[in-house]
């Protein structure tokens, strides 16, 4: 009888003594750096582009230079990547770092564009 009591109480001590721990969440902090990145090089390229003459034609205004027209097409292009991005790494936090790769792919893309702008 004394062993079991013993044996029970050995068991409930490890058994409540042990914390159950869960893996950290990544905290995307990499993606989150490449999304202002991609903010930043956007609105140098917009600075850089705006009132001039335009090639795409997307971004063409009325008199075929770049202006609020424009502006608003690559902000939504923008922010609609931002967006079904986040959505992904809601289902898959594991792909922060491939896409802060291709949030710095774009906005390498934006600042040699805004380069050549100037």
């Amino acid at each position: 009888m004394r062993k079991c009591i013993v044996s029970l109480l050995l068991l409930c001590h490890l058994g409540f003594g042990a914390e159950a721990t869960a893996p950290k969440p990544r905290r995307k902090t990499w993606w989150w750096a490449s999304v202002a990145a991609l903010g930043a090089a956007t609105a140098l390229d917009v600075r850089s582009s705006w009132g001039r003459p335009e090639m795409n034609a997307l971004l063409r205004g009325p008199d075929g230079r770049f202006a609020i027209q424009g502006l608003r097409i690559k902000s939504s292009i923008v922010a609609a990547n931002c967006g079904f991005q986040w959505l992904v790494l809601r289902r898959r936090p594991n792909m922060d770092r491939t896409l802060a790769g291709v949030n710095s792919g774009l906005a390498a893309w934006y600042a040699v564009a805004a380069a050549r702008n100037r």
